[in-house]
């Protein structure tokens, strides 16, 4: 790239370096023997998008190396390679934790901390729901609410209360799988 624009300096450093004249140089031309589909390239930019993100979520140094696993998907030693590269993530089967890409399960493997601080975050989760469904049951459980309030503010406390209810069963169920 220097070379029209400083031409003495960079034949001085290639000649020094490599023991070559730059002009005299062929140009080294790379083969992939893998064929690789627009789809097959997305879906790989998402893998790695994805990958990076959960990083950046969990506050993980880009400096430890995490484990990652794909369901029902194969991925060949370059795909892995370009993924160490480029979201510093090695393969190794596991089922910790899951995130659904457009095109298969994506599982990484979590650390005991991390395994921790979620378990945290859901009894977090937990008593914000319950809080919520005793707020939604003490407005439904009184009269006076109920005589004088419109027809669709009922509607809307019952449908949160519904949404909490079922979001309350839902933590429940992931922490006791959490907890195994």
């Amino acid at each position: 790239m220097l070379h029209p624009y400083m031409p003495f300096l960079t034949d001085y450093l290639f000649e020094s370096i490599y023991s070559e004249e730059v002009l005299e140089t062929k140009t080294t031309e790379y083969f992939n023997s893998e064929e690789f589909t627009s789809d097959h390239v997305n879906n790989l930019i998402e893998l790695i998008t994805l990958l990076r993100k959960y990083r950046e979520d969990k506050q993980i140094s880009k400096a430890l190396t995490l484990n990652y696993f794909l369901e029902a998907t194969s991925i060949s030693e370059l795909e892995q390679l370009i993924i160490f590269k480029l979201a510093n993530f090695s393969w190794e089967e596991n089922k910790d934790f899951l995130i659904q890409t457009s095109f298969s399960k994506l599982f990484i493997k979590q650390r005991n901390e991390d395994k921790e601080n979620e378990i945290l975050e859901l009894k977090k989760l937990i008593e914000i729901t319950k809080y919520e469904i005793a707020f939604n049951e003490k407005f439904l459980n009184n009269p006076t609410f109920m005589q004088k309030a419109p027809e669709d503010q009922i509607k809307q406390k019952k449908e949160k209360l519904a949404l909490h209810q079922k979001n309350l069963e839902l933590y429940l169920q992931e922490l006791k799988n959490k907890e195994k």
